[in-house]
């Protein structure tokens, strides 16, 4: 074998291997997230409003519109200092609360 044909099947070994590492990354990006778009005909299904005290963690009601939680809130703003909140699905609280050093 002379140098030619050695440099020959050498591109030609890299080019196969181009070829099926090209057709793997289409593959993969093919495949993608899998999770369905949500589309949603109105607007307002696509959340939920929630009503919490600005001084509690969980919320006390939740409501499929904003006039409903309105109307929540105004009949209990004396004994409350209710926030409406909207958002998608489920409520999360994440209570940053400063921990002493020790």
């Amino acid at each position: 074998m002379d140098g030619n044909s050695l440099r020959d099947e050498a591109m030609n070994i890299m080019l196969k291997k181009i070829k099926i590492g090209s057709c793997l990354l289409l593959l993969i990006a093919q495949c993608g997230c899998n999770t369905p778009y949500k589309h949603y005909d109105n607007e307002a299904m696509a959340y939920r409003y929630y009503v919490i005290d600005a001084n509690a963690d969980v919320p006390d009601a939740n409501f499929k519109t904003f006039a409903e939680a309105a109307v929540y809130q105004k009949e209990f703003a004396e004994y409350h200092d209710y926030v409406i909140v909207k958002i998608d699905k489920t409520y999360k609280v994440y209570n940053m609360e400063i921990l002493p050093n020790k």
